[in-house]
């Protein structure tokens, strides 16, 4: 079963709008712009926020309490593998692109629980979600 997240929002569009202005976003139906991440965030306790960057890029930068698993390693299968698939991931990169193939691979590998945002690091932390940049938490 996917897990369904209700946010509510200024603005949707009219095929997402409800009456009372709350949208239903699937987790890992469609990439979240960084207010939704923001609120995703905000409402959902033990969310594992899971940086799928380089350690370099992570080390410049990184959403607070975020784990490191680096996309482009040539054992991120294995390493996604070793993760608790029964918890809820927030996937995020650079651009949106190495967390929307990351998000793919944890969906083949029997992952339910999955966000995936749109926005890249820089959009996040401008959406004011909290950002450090002391050594890495790698898995």
């Amino acid at each position: 079963m996917v897990t369904v997240l209700c946010l509510s929002l200024a603005t949707c569009t009219p095929a997402q709008k409800q009456s009372n202005s709350t949208v239903h976003i699937e987790a890992a139906q469609q990439p979240l712009t960084a207010k939704q991440v923001q609120q995703v965030v905000e409402q959902n306790a033990g969310l594992v926020l899971l940086d799928v960057r380089t350690p370099e890029e992570y080390n410049q930068g990184h959403l607070e309490g975020a784990i490191n698993i680096d996309f482009k390693a040539a054992d991120f299968e294995k390493q996604v593998s070793s993760l608790d698939p029964s918890k809820t991931y927030l996937l995020y990169c650079k651009s949106g692109n190495r967390s929307g193939q990351a998000n793919t691979i944890m969906l083949k590998k029997g992952f339910k629980n999955l966000f995936n945002s749109g926005a890249g690091f820089e959009a996040l932390k401008e959406a004011g979600l909290p950002v450090e940049d002391q050594s890495p938490k790698f898995r």
